[in-house]
């Protein structure tokens, strides 16, 4: 099933209301696209003043098979007003990455730092 604008809003909906200073478990059948995609915009939502491209970099160092969904991604981006920052973001770093032959991912830890937090 295709995220909708919907499940964009949902999840927007839930992160507004998460405690920045409890973990957050995201996961999703395979552990690379919806789940990588939740992560990412849920660190962006955390932490509205990095550089999304920043994010996405740590979020592909965190998990080198990440493969965020990018319909996802483009649809909070609309969402948030970021003017195409997420979506390019992702993309950008996911050059030279194989869409196919992927196993499933390990469980990772995305960390963001901004000299005082980590979400």
């Amino acid at each position: 099933m295709m995220p909708s604008p919907e499940d964009v809003r949902a999840l927007l909906a839930f992160l507004a209301t998460w405690e920045r200073n409890d973990s957050l478990l995201v996961h999703c059948r395979a552990g690379i696209g919806r789940s990588t995609a939740a992560a990412y915009i849920a660190a962006c939502v955390a932490h509205p003043e990095i550089d999304e491209r920043t994010i996405a970099v740590a979020l592909r160092q965190a998990s080198p098979l990440a493969r965020p969904n990018e319909t996802l991604v483009l649809l909070a981006d609309r969402e948030m007003g970021r003017d195409g920052r997420m979506h390019k973001a992702i993309a950008s770093t996911g050059h030279g990455l194989s869409p196919v032959d992927v196993d499933e991912n390990d469980p990772f830890e995305l960390v963001v730092n901004d000299g005082n937090r980590a979400a």
